[in-house]
C-alpha cells in the first residue's frame, strides 16, 4: 500500500528557495529548506510514499514563491548591502532560478483532488 502525503504550500515553496551565490561563496536558502527538501527525497526514493499536489497548493505556490524568495535574500539587507544588491540586480533570475526548482519538485508528485469525508452517520 503507497502512503500518500497531501503537501503544503509552506512545504514546496522552502524546498524550492534555495539560492547558491558563487560572488559571494554563500548559499542562501529558507528556513525551513532542509526539512523540506528531505520529504521530496522521500518520494523520490520511496516507491510506497508519494507527494499529492492539489491545484490549490500548485497555483497559490509560484505566487507565494517569489515573496518568500525576498524574504530569504533581503532580511539582513541592512547588515549586508552587498547581498541586497545582489538580489535587487538579480532578481529576476534568482525568482526564476527558484521556479523552475519548484518545476522539478512537483514533477515528483502526483495531482489529485481532497474529497470532504462526512464523519456524521444518518
Amino acid at each position: 500500500m503507497t502512503t500518500k502525503i497531501v503537501v503544503d504550500t509552506n512545504v514546496v515553496v522552502a524546498a524550492s528557495a534555495i539560492q547558491n551565490i558563487q560572488e559571494l561563496d554563500l548559499t542562501i536558502k529558507h528556513e525551513f529548506h532542509d526539512q523540506s527538501i528531505q520529504l521530496f527525497s522521500l518520494f523520490k526514493e520511496n516507491n510506497n510514499c508519494s507527494g499529492v499536489l492539489v491545484s490549490t497548493v500548485k497555483t497559490e505556490s509560484f505566487k507565494v514563491l517569489s515573496k518568500a524568495v525576498r524574504k530569504v535574500f533581503v532580511p539582513d539587507s541592512l547588515s549586508n548591502p552587498q547581498r541586497r544588491e545582489l538580489f535587487y540586480n538579480d532578481a529576476v533570475a534568482i525568482i526564476a532560478s527558484s521556479e523552475e526548482k519548484m518545476r522539478v519538485l512537483m514533477k515528483r508528485m502526483s495531482y489529485g483532488r481532497l474529497t470532504q469525508r462526512n464523519s456524521a452517520r444518518t
